[in-house]
């Protein structure tokens, strides 16, 4: 098992922790219980509450525990399920930009999957700064930001959601980023 796996769960169990739970890397089950996220089949009805139920005896970051010497992982629930999509291009972005500042770069813009992480002087051949755009919620207008030295990490729910009469569920994430 790799360290950088660990590296992750670890990351990713310590935002859990801090948000009593908001952000739970084992809430895959629940999520396409809804019509979202990989192997989502959309019904156009809301699951069941007794589905509802039985899932979440799946689900629960305190059902997990990692250690590093020898690295392991070990699950409370056989059907526990781990999905790090949420944190792990992040960690990834952080450690491309570590290296790269390790080697000397002072200037990069380091982009995975819609994470990003800048520094220096980052400039579009000719063009000047490079800006970071992000559409508010209710609004067509984007909005910009001056790229200097800054990580972003975007997620939104204006593109897919599911209406249960009239109840409209959005998809939402919370993404983690180690602050430099």
């Amino acid at each position: 098992m790799s360290v950088l796996l660990i590296d992750a769960v670890e990351e990713a169990q310590a935002v859990s922790r801090a948000s009593g739970g908001a952000f739970d890397v084992t809430v895959g089950p629940l999520v396409r219980a809804w019509g979202f996220g990989a192997g989502a089949v959309e019904t156009g009805a809301a699951p069941a509450p007794a589905e509802l139920e039985r899932l979440r005896e799946s689900v629960g970051y305190r059902k997990l525990e990692s250690r590093y010497r020898p690295p392991a992982l070990r699950k409370s629930v056989a059907t526990l399920h781990l999905d790090l999509d949420a944190i792990a291009p992040g960690l990834a972005v952080d450690q491309i930009a570590e290296r790269l500042e390790a080697l000397g770069v002072r200037d990069y813009l380091v982009e995975l999957g819609g994470e990003v992480r800048a520094r220096g002087a980052v400039r579009r051949a000719g063009r000047g700064a490079w800006r970071s755009r992000r559409r508010s919620r209710g609004s067509a207008a984007p909005c910009a930001r001056r790229t200097r030295r800054m990580g972003v990490s975007t997620s939104g729910d204006y593109r897919e959601f599911r209406d249960f009469a009239g109840a409209a569920s959005r998809t939402r994430s919370i993404h983690a980023r180690r602050r430099q």
